[in-house]
């Protein structure tokens, strides 16, 4: 009898510990082993340097905001300075420093779609005078605050002031030829990029010292032809 009772609880011992190591290969998560990764070295002093925002023309990969957007630019570049006498449009009607790229379609008929170039919010959607259809997207390009003016649009079919875009999302379709949607200009693309919050619908400016209010659309299309 004394032999009979240590095998017994010998018998129930290895019957708990058999259940219990059963359980685990199972993964019954009552009996899992949490893993904790305790950091080594941890120094609570440290200090981190402030993220610094790289240019914005390297890191971010933007949508073109119109079709054979770069080859199109063949009027009016960025920063060039005009007057009706010299302008390479004619009858030309402005003068100073172009805050903008032109990006020509007289010789397309059919739509044309104009594209955000980044995720944003539409600012403004209105008329304006020089414009026709003008659309304003606010966007944050590697922590910096821009506007992306897009001007001579069909207004009537525009995205809506307050519309949270995606990039690459229609916002626009250019207007027509001399008609009231391109403020009875060619048709073309008016498209610029404001630096900081403040919406200003100058088309051009007197100074060139003025354009450091605008970026050169073109620094954020490096790679494109």
């Amino acid at each position: 009898m004394k032999i009979v009772i240590p095998i017994i609880i010998i018998t129930l011992v290895l019957a708990v510990v058999g259940y219990f190591v059963f359980q685990i290969m199972q993964g019954d998560p009552r009996y899992v082993a949490i893993e904790i990764n305790i950091p080594v070295n941890q120094n609570t002093n440290l200090e981190i340097e402030p993220a610094t925002a790289e240019p914005i023309a390297e890191n971010d990969i933007l949508v073109e905001p119109i079709a054979d957007f770069k080859r199109r630019i063949t009027k009016k570049p960025f920063g060039i300075y005009i007057t009706p006498d010299d302008s390479p449009v004619q009858p030309e009607k402005f003068s100073g420093y172009h805050t903008a790229v032109d990006v020509e379609y007289s010789n397309v008929l059919d739509d044309v779609l104009v594209m955000t170039i980044a995720d944003g919010e539409v600012v403004a959607s209105k008329t304006v005078s020089g414009y026709g259809g003008v659309v304003v997207i606010k966007h944050i390009i590697n922590n910096e605050t821009v506007l992306a003016i897009y001007g001579h649009l069909d207004n009537s079919r525009s995205a809506e002031k307050g519309t949270i875009v995606k990039q690459g999302e229609t916002v626009g379709y250019l207007g027509q030829d001399q008609t009231k949607e391109t403020d009875y200009e060619r048709r073309h693309l008016h498209f610029g990029i404001i630096k900081g919050d403040k919406i200003n619908f100058a088309g051009y400016v007197s100074d060139e010292s003025e354009l450091d209010g605008w970026y050169d659309p073109l620094i954020f299309y490096p790679n494109i032809d």
